[in-house]
């Protein structure tokens, strides 16, 4: 379900200053200092590389993260801490996870915590029961609570074992494996956000009986047109995928009338976008590397037709992107699901809205950056303009020079023919000119009335003027950025605020991205710049410490900064 880019852990099992191996890498199995007779005769299982696990903190929604042998995956209050956890309380790592072999396991894996706070951390294996006192490493059990950190006053431990208090976090852990095989104890449930069921139908929901596929448990996210749940492939063998279920019969009233198909039309088009382009590996377009920063449509159940022979997608866009066409004079045979949806891969970390850019170091951004720019361009080589593209549809995986994007939610995603540019279409145009709305990530050409404009020619500038908002989010956070847009980047004080950010070396690409749509860079010639900036080699580099020649060398060669890597 991921790549080896989508690395979600970043530091290594041994120090990365001097090479040795961590202490709790020679603690014995569970329990005993020898193997049990037990464990002894159970069948030795090969052992993977890498698990994927959830994780969830207080009442958020799971995240995924894959972890592999020999890196762990911090927590704690540093910026650097692949979850971080704000409260004063907590250590800068208070927490490791990391992975250990043991063949008894049906992957060869198990998860194992270790403690490195000062305030300790609490452990139990079920909601409901106390926590204990985390006092050595301890393997995970699917279901486990952490409480970070346990004690918030000198002597508090006993008063606070049996709930959390406002300065505490519980971290939720939850094997994808094990939840499918368990639906009774599925976490998701009672940990993310609920499921709405009184407020429409789930499709093909999996019960007790063995009817159904698929098990429903958390919601995800939500935008105008649909809900994302995650939910496991019960039958089948996707395992955890993320579901996005169409609106329709919500704006419908109920009544799934065709005059608002058009909603359908667009889950069905951005699930086609992948299967049909951007995934598609026969095309001559088609490269593994950036088709890996795209989120992966597996399966389409929205009622339109599926597409065998070569030119039928760009048939039915033609067809149904035409100008001036009224819906509502359409009609389906057969009709309709009242439900209709789209299954995708279940992307690994979080929103990147949701990191907070101090946490970011300065090569983390350049690295973001750099894949943002690839995924245009990416898009720009199928023809294609995403213009929703901003940190709520990006999400982010790993720290370090492990960190990686994946771009989800195609919805906008419109092909960039001239006579796309004023179609009023209500499948391909887009309301931006709301004024009590900012969409400060979307063109000024792009939000006037008169003239009505889709976008404007050439048409990747659109793209290019949202990556520009998104470098300047990056730095300075949301309100910073829209501060930046006021200004004239012509400016003495334009220079100055970049200069404060640490993005002088942007400045030239920026006022260009953020001009006028005809000065606005090529994704090639983005990609290019982002490429050649010289912080780009300062990915994991810590204040005062200069790279070898040979750690360069070895960037070089781990990332192919010449940009076909990304």
């Amino acid at each position: 379900m991921a790549s080896e880019l989508d690395i979600s852990t970043s530091l290594p099992l041994s120090s990365p200053r001097n090479g040795t191996a961590a202490p709790w890498a020679q603690v014995p199995e569970k329990g005993s200092e020898t193997e049990s007779p037990e464990v002894a005769r159970r069948p030795k299982r090969s052992c993977r590389a890498s698990k994927t696990v959830l994780i969830a903190c207080d009442s958020r929604a799971f995240t995924l993260h894959k972890m592999h042998l020999g890196r762990s995956l911090t927590i704690g209050r540093l910026p650097s801490s692949d979850l971080v956890v704000n409260s004063p309380k907590v250590s800068g790592t208070h927490l490791e996870l990391m992975l250990r072999e043991d063949p008894s396991e049906e992957d060869g894996l198990e998860l194992c915590v270790q403690d490195c706070s000062t305030n300790g951390t609490g452990v139990r294996d079920e909601p409901g029961d106390l926590f204990e006192t985390l006092c050595r490493v301890r393997a995970l059990e699917h279901g486990a609570e952490l409480l970070v950190p346990l004690r918030i006053a000198p002597g508090s431990d006993s008063e606070l074992r049996t709930a959390k208090t406002r300065e505490q976090t519980i971290v939720t852990i939850a094997f994808p494996d094990a939840e499918a095989h368990d639906a009774r104890r599925a976490p998701g449930l009672s940990c993310g956000k609920s499921i709405k069921e009184d407020r429409r139908k789930l499709p093909d929901v999996f019960v007790a009986e063995g009817r159904g596929r698929w098990k429903f448990c958390e919601t995800i996210g939500e935008g105008g047109l649909g809900v994302v749940y995650r939910a496991i492939d019960m039958t089948g063998g996707l395992g955890n995928v993320a579901i996005k279920v169409s609106k329709w019969s919500d704006a419908a009233h109920g009544s799934c009338s065709p005059r608002e198909a058009w909603q359908v039309y667009i889950l069905h088009r951005e699930a086609q976008w992948s299967l049909q382009c951007l995934h598609e590996t026969k095309l001559p377009a088609y490269d593994p590397d950036r088709a890996r920063l795209f989120v992966r449509y597996l399966e389409d159940h929205t009622g339109f037709p599926t597409y065998s022979e070569p030119g039928a997608f760009e048939a039915a866009r033609f067809l149904y992107e035409r100008p001036g066409l009224d819906w509502g004079s359409i009609s389906f045979d057969p009709e309709l699901p009242g439900a209709p949806y789209v299954v995708m891969e279940l992307a690994l970390g979080h929103q990147l809205t949701s990191v907070d850019p101090e946490t970011l170091s300065r090569g983390e951004r350049r690295v973001i950056s750099l894949q943002a720019a690839s995924a245009i361009t990416y898009l720009s080589s199928h023809s294609l303009i995403h213009r929703d593209f901003r940190g709520n549809n990006i999400h982010l995986a790993g720290r370090g020079e492990h960190c990686s994007i994946k771009v989800l939610d195609l919805g906008l995603t419109i092909d960039t023919r001239e006579d796309q540019m004023q179609n009023r279409n209500s499948a391909v145009r887009a309301c931006w000119d709301k004024p009590h709305r900012q969409f400060d990530w979307v063109p000024p050409e792009a939000k006037v009335r008169k003239p009505f404009a889709n976008f404007a020619l050439p048409a990747h500038s659109f793209d290019a003027y949202s990556l520009g908002v998104l470098v300047l989010r990056l730095h300075g956070g949301k309100q910073w950025a829209r501060l930046a847009l006021t200004v004239d980047v012509t400016s003495s004080r334009w220079s100055t605020m970049l200069r404060e950010q640490d993005l002088e070396e942007y400045g030239d690409v920026l006022r260009r991205m953020l001009g006028k749509p005809h000065e606005r860079p090529s994704p090639a010639e983005l990609q290019s710049a982002f490429s050649g900036f010289r912080s780009f080699l300062d990915i994991n580099r810590t204040p005062g410490r200069k790279r070898s020649a040979d750690e360069v060398e070895s960037v070089f060669s781990r990332r192919k900064i010449d940009s076909a890597r990304f």
